[in-house]
């Protein structure tokens, strides 16, 4: 019993150690350092230069990190590089080392920059006599100049701290916007759409305007601008369109959309067709007369579109599809055909035919007599064919009578 007792302290002993080990485990992985841009919003004007400042924080105190790498860009219309200069190093080594740092690397190109120290695992940094980092600071303040009007994020295209190879900081700000400049209001089309073709000439045009403007207009195919109050609709004629929306902000900044292309067909296709043989016959097959005819669609078609189907009833309760197809008639009259096209704006027309199928040159044989033919002809093979064998038999045995 007293061995028991000692097994059942000691496993609980182990399982203490393991629920605490796994607390210091969570209370580290709750640790989230964070990479930073300060400021995090800018606006400046064409030709200013301007800096900005990263910072390390939250790393901690145990077991620290040994080196940081990251790369930020921007769009390079808009702003250029001009230096960066590194702070980190300066705090965590002794200032004899601060032009030696083992692995000190950075990049200073037009659209981005591109930033690495003490690139070692935390043995080797250690050894060689730099201290890890922990806690906040300050890695670098990069100099950038504005070159254009307009706006662009500064974005961390990489972070990775302690380890080439690892992951992205999480839950970390990963921009900062710099506005150059008094950009003109942003307009986006919503509707028509770019590419689009539309049925109808009341045409709903709608946008959005990224600011508050005191006029707001459009100009279709390069026409005068046309005054408007906001999102409204437009009457436009049949053809090819393009259309684009202004607006002057209150400061008298004039931004303008895309062009959006479009399509406005509402006239349907123009519909025929012929048919061949001109003058159909009556062909008897297997007893019964039938009439085939092809019939070919080819001289219909569109000013604006495609058409895209046709439909074919050929007035003895049959249809058929497609631009050019072939029907088998079974009996003589005048059928009523009917050809439906459809164009890509879902524009449809048809147009009708007389067909009119002659009379067979005589009645065609009817089914009991066709029939009757067949079997008799049967019978009377199979008789000849009996006949020619009995007669081979008899020949054969009256030979056999001669010789004997």
């Amino acid at each position: 019993m007293a061995g028991f007792k000692r097994f059942s302290v000691f496993i609980l002993g182990i399982c203490l150690i393991i629920a605490a080990f796994g607390t210091l485990t969570s209370s580290a992985e709750d640790e989230t350092v964070i990479i930073r841009i300060e400021p995090d919003t800018l606006e400046v004007n064409p030709g200013d230069t301007f800096n900005i400042t990263i910072y390390i924080e939250k790393v901690p105190e145990e077991p620290g990190i040994a080196g940081i790498e990251f790369q930020l860009a921007w769009d390079p219309m808009i702003l250029k590089g001009v230096s960066m200069e590194e702070v980190l190093f300066h705090s965590v080594t002794p200032e004899s080392e601060w032009g030696n740092i083992w692995g000190l690397k950075h990049v200073v190109a037009d659209d981005h920059v591109w930033y690495a120290y003490t690139w070692m695992d935390m043995d080797a940094a250690i050894s060689g006599g730099y201290a890890p980092i922990t806690g906040n600071h300050t890695l670098a303040i990069v100099t950038l100049s504005a070159i254009s009007e307009g706006a662009t994020t500064l974005e961390f295209t990489s972070v990775k701290i302690g380890d080439p190879d690892a992951n992205p900081v999480p839950n970390t700000p990963l921009s900062a916007y710099i506005v150059v400049g008094n950009p003109p209001p942003e307009i986006i089309i919503i509707s028509p759409q770019n590419n689009s073709v539309l049925n109808m000439r009341a045409i709903d045009l709608t946008f959005t305007i990224s600011e508050d403007v005191d006029w707001i207009g459009y100009s279709l195919d390069n026409q005068d601008n046309v005054t408007i109050q906001g999102n409204t609709t437009i009457s436009i004629p049949d053809g090819y369109h393009f259309i684009v929306v202004y607006a002057r902000d209150t400061t008298g900044l004039i931004g303008a959309s895309e062009k959006v292309y479009f399509i406005v067909d509402t006239t349907p296709p123009h519909v025929d067709f012929t048919f061949s043989p001109e003058e159909p016959q009556a062909s008897l097959i297997f007893g019964s007369y039938k009439w085939e005819l092809t019939f070919n669609a080819s001289a219909s078609y569109d000013l604006l579109t495609n058409i895209t189907s046709y439909e074919w009833d050929f007035g003895d309760g049959s249809k058929g599809y497609g631009r050019v197809v072939t029907h088998i008639y079974r009996e003589q009259g005048t059928y009523e055909v009917t050809l439906k096209a459809t164009d890509f704006a879902g524009n449809t027309a048809t147009i009708t035919k007389n067909i009119t199928l002659p009379p067979p040159p005589s009645e065609p044989i009817s089914q009991a007599t066709l029939t009757f033919i067949i079997v008799t002809v049967t019978i009377g093979a199979v008789w000849i064919v009996a006949l020619v064998i009995t007669y081979k038999k008899r020949t054969a045995n009256l030979k056999r009578l001669k010789k004997s």
